[in-house]
């Protein structure tokens, strides 16, 4: 189990999903030691290479729930009421919109007849949401065990809050690969490798702060006798191996909370311009933002709530190599589903290559993220030229070796 499985693997998740991964192969890289991801078409400099809307896993931040981005729990898009978001925000400070801002109610009722997000439609648990039957059927398989356990999920969010919300991430993933043996009839082994073939680090140990203890909650979540393979199998230093792949080869999820557009359209007409001068909403909006601060590093806003955060495994981009001279970049629109854009034209046969990092920051800094995050050693000249890369599965080692950066 790990890279020689991934060629595999592709072939599987191009014929799972051919709208996702079609236009891509993968293959010995050009760049640098091991796998690559190549385009199959010429692809023009601003179009779309490939989307991909089914990551094998996925998660909104706890940061991101508590201020106020109410998130479906499958698809992570936005979904509820403006009054839904104020009064999530409000709620931790035993407030709320009817009882502390009454003279607001006409106003706010018209914001909601503007939102264009799907309604809450509430899990069992009560402490997530879908935007559709669909996705609560789809998200079955990595929420079911935690959300007919109670005790294990409350101690599970307790550890995540304390030391690494990869732990929730990781008993989603757990609970996937057992629905596959379970109900696909996958053997244990083809179920770890879909999560524990690429590439991982940085290395935990067993004794870091509630790795353990994770560990034998989402172990608990499985006590069926016919998942004593799976129990065996996936053994603590399995789980910080899938801890690793995550820190390594996760995307993070961002986009603006839906309340950006819906506000800088409304305000600027004339009842919403009245609205924005009304003392009783400045109130309202200056409190959310205290409650909820957050830098908006573009421009000011008109909405109180910070960009929806979260954090996916995704397949082309886990297998994307590293350039400082990116040809492609992933972005995010109003979802978990992730777009990568050709920065330049590409042509059938070229490696797709991304950037790990912001390739404007300062050299020296770049050099620092590359090493301390994936292990890579790389001269200024390999820098200045445009390093490709990638860790490698082991200690996270990438020795440049000649003067193409490999």
């Amino acid at each position: 189990m790990g890279h020689a499985d991934l060629p595999r693997l592709f072939q599987e998740w191009q014929r799972r999903h051919p709208e996702d991964y079609g236009a891509l192969s993968l293959r010995k890289s050009t760049a640098c030691s091991g796998l690559g991801v190549f385009a199959t078409t010429d692809v023009a400099e601003g179009d779309i290479l490939y989307e991909d809307r089914h990551p094998l896993v996925s998660m909104q931040f706890a940061y991101s729930r508590y201020s106020g981005a109410i998130c479906c729990q499958h698809c992570l898009c936005s979904i509820g009421k403006l009054s839904e978001a104020f009064d999530h925000v409000l709620d931790l400070k035993n407030m709320s919109l009817e009882e502390d801002f009454p003279t607001l109610g006409a106003d706010i009722i018209w914001l909601d007849s503007l939102m264009q997000c799907p309604a809450c439609i509430p899990c069992s648990c009560g402490e997530v949401q879908y935007c559709s039957e669909d996705c609560r059927r789809l998200a079955e398989p990595g929420h079911a065990r935690l959300c007919a356990n109670a005790e294990i999920r409350h101690g599970l969010q307790d550890l995540a809050l304390k030391y690494n919300e990869f732990f929730m991430l990781a008993a989603q993933a757990a609970s996937i690969m057992v629905s596959r043996v379970q109900e696909s009839h996958w053997t244990v082994e083809r179920a770890l490798s879909e999560f524990l073939s690429f590439s991982s680090g940085p290395v935990l140990g067993k004794t870091d702060g509630g790795v353990q203890e994770s560990y034998d909650l989402i172990i608990d979540l499985f006590p069926d006798d016919e998942l004593a393979e799976f129990r065996e199998r996936f053994t603590v230093d399995e789980y910080i191996r899938l801890l690793g792949v995550f820190e390594v080869n996760n995307m993070l999820i961002n986009y603006d909370h839906p309340s950006v557009d819906l506000l800088q359209a409304t305000l600027r007409c004339p009842r919403g311009a009245a609205l924005s001068q009304n003392v009783e909403w400045v109130r309202l909006v200056e409190l959310i933002r205290r409650l909820v601060p957050y830098d908006d590093e573009c421009a000011a806003s008109l909405s109180p709530f910070p960009e929806v955060l979260g954090s996916g495994l995704y397949r082309g981009v886990a297998l994307t190599n590293h350039s400082c001279s990116p040809n492609a970049e992933a972005s995010f629109g109003t979802s978990r589903s992730l777009q990568v854009k050709a920065l330049k034209a590409l042509r059938a046969g070229d490696e797709v290559l991304q950037s790990y990092i912001d390739e404007n920051l300062p050299l020296v800094e770049r050099q620092t993220k590359l090493r301390e995050a994936y292990g890579f050693h790389l001269s200024v000249w390999e820098m200045s030229a445009g390093c490709i890369g990638r860790a490698s599965s082991a200690a996270r080692k990438f020795q440049a070796n000649d003067e193409r950066g490999i």
